[in-house]
Formats: structure tokens, sequence, C-alpha cells
């Protein structure tokens, strides 16, 4: 989703992986570990310093959209469930 934008693909997630941090060297053990993946510049890692969890979601099968759509969302969530009872599906989803 762009930001404050249109829905332009849908994904299904692979893997989940949590981690608390108690420090410098927790987020420097996530970088170390998944920092390609991440693709993000230094400025990323020294803002987040101070952060105390991280989530990674690994995602699968990936599709743009023909025809993107708006998702009328007010709050602070980064993804949202979309399983076919909003009344759109997707090649591959369950419902």
């Amino acid at each position: 989703k762009e930001s404050s934008g249109l829905v332009l693909a849908v994904a299904q997630a692979e893997k989940v992986v949590y981690r608390q941090i108690n420090g410098p060297k927790d987020l420097e053990a996530i970088r170390r570990e998944y920092g390609e993946e991440i693709m993000a510049q230094d400025e990323f890692w020294d803002t987040r310093q101070q952060c105390r969890y991280c989530s990674l979601i690994f995602l699968e099968n990936v599709q743009a959209l023909a025809e993107p759509f708006r998702i009328n969302k007010r709050d602070m969530r980064g993804w949202v469930v979309l399983d076919g009872k909003q009344g759109f599906n997707w090649p591959g989803n369950a419902s």
C-alpha cells in the first residue's frame, strides 16, 4: 500500500520473526542476520537505536494488482489481512 494511497499488490506471509531488542548488540545482530534482505541505509538503523522490538515479515506470492484499490483504514497498522470477506479476491487466496 502506498502511504495514504492505493493498495498496489497483495502477498501472503511466509514466515514471521519477532525479536526483543535489549540494546545495541541485539540490534546489530538483527542487522547482521537480516540486513541484506532489509536493504536499508545506515540512517534507518541509526533511527532504530531506541526500538525494543522487531517484527520481520517475509512475503511470498507477491502479486501486483491490475486494478489497485483503496482501503478505508485510519489506524497505524502496516498491513491488513484480506480474507475475501471484504469482497476482494485474487488468484491463490483461500476464500
